[in-house]
């Protein structure tokens, strides 16, 4: 039962994650379809370096390979290996979640 949870929880957040990376480099790829006070502002990925391009559409991708991986260890029994592998990159973005939203209630608590 405790691995089902493990394998879950890790799941939800990568597939966040996914869905976050995704987006962002989906918004960076649209080209100017934000408009501001002075005119369309130009969001297209022609400010940054090949490699950071590269990084936009790379990390969803990894991410979307480890998940397919981890879906086919829990087809194949091997739960454990399936945890490690999804909970590798959800500890990092669990912190974060932690993180934020526990100064979010930190400044709605005690801010004026």
């Amino acid at each position: 039962m405790k691995n089902n949870f493990w394998f879950y929880a890790g799941f939800g957040i990568d597939v966040l994650t996914l869905l976050i990376s995704l987006s962002s480099a989906l918004m960076m790829d649209s080209g100017s379809a934000l408009k501001g006070m002075d005119g369309p502002i130009d969001s297209s990925m022609s400010g940054m370096t090949d490699f950071g391009r590269l990084l936009a559409w790379l990390i969803p991708l990894v991410l979307f390979a480890l998940i397919c991986a981890a879906l086919w260890l829990k087809s194949r029994d091997k739960m454990l290996a399936a945890n490690i592998l999804l909970c590798i990159p959800a500890l990092p973005m669990l912190a974060g979640i932690v993180l934020w939203g526990g100064l979010a209630v930190l400044f709605i608590l005690f801010g004026k």
